[in-house]
């Protein structure tokens, strides 16, 4: 995957502690299939469109279940989609931006097999879609289903990691920097003043401590805090 920006994937974990991708374009989004699905997986995928992604998924998942809210997309999916071996694959018209209601109706879909039994989860609302529209949808879905990972394709959601992650890095910087400082100040002090220099230390990072917590619950608000990098090679 050469050649990506650094917003066009970022790994978060929620606060809940489920992994969570989150990708900024269709490409990155898609290329994730391989990486995080194995052959027992479970997967549902939250708009699914034109079940492009939901067939890269029926090559690696045991079972796949798209669902959409645009009817026509549907029909168009479920009259193309064949029997594959060793994959079921299905789509359904729900009304997505209503959770409840789309949980309910996947219960019935799914059963005897539970919510808890979806190992992975895709969410492509039209990825360029207001997060006040996305993060009450994406925030039931895993409280219901709590899959082993979340992929989602949403702009706007990566760029908040992504200024996030760089806001954490200056944090450090500074904090490094003023070591580094204090560290200096108490090489050249005599040992009489070792006692000062390491308060002073204590006192000018405490502030870059305090902000450090206010970049954190702003992320916890949001329910993501900045994770490491997902590392992969062009696939």
């Amino acid at each position: 995957m050469g050649g990506r920006t650094r917003s066009e994937l970022q790994v978060a974990s929620g606060c809940d502690g489920l992994p969570m991708i989150v990708c900024g374009t269709t490409a990155e989004y898609r290329k994730t299939v391989p990486l995080v699905c194995q052959s027992g997986d479970f997967a549902v995928e939250v708009g699914s469109a034109h079940g492009v992604t939901c067939r890269r998924l029926a090559k690696r998942c045991a079972t796949v279940i798209g669902i959409d809210s645009q009817q026509s997309l549907v029909k168009r999916c479920q009259e193309s989609t064949t029997t594959k071996t060793g994959s079921q694959l299905q789509f359904h018209h729900l009304d997505v931006d209503n959770p409840n209601a789309t949980l309910q109706a996947l219960n019935k879909i799914i059963h005897p097999r539970s919510l808890r039994d979806i190992t992975v989860l895709y969410v492509d609302l039209a990825g360029t879609n207001d997060m006040l529209r996305l993060l009450p949808i994406l925030t039931a879905l895993r409280r219901a289903m709590r899959p082993r990972i979340t992929v989602v394709k949403n702009t706007h959601l990566c760029r908040l990691i992504s200024a996030a992650e760089s806001g954490a890095a200056l944090l450090l910087e500074r904090e490094n920097a003023i070591k580094r400082s204090d560290e200096r100040s108490e090489a050249s002090s005599p040992r009489a003043n070792g006692q000062h220099a390491t308060t002073t230390t204590q006192l000018s990072i405490q502030p870059t401590f305090g902000a450090a917590l206010l970049v954190s619950a702003t992320l916890l608000v949001a329910l993501w805090t900045v994770g490491r990098k997902l590392k992969h090679s062009r696939g």
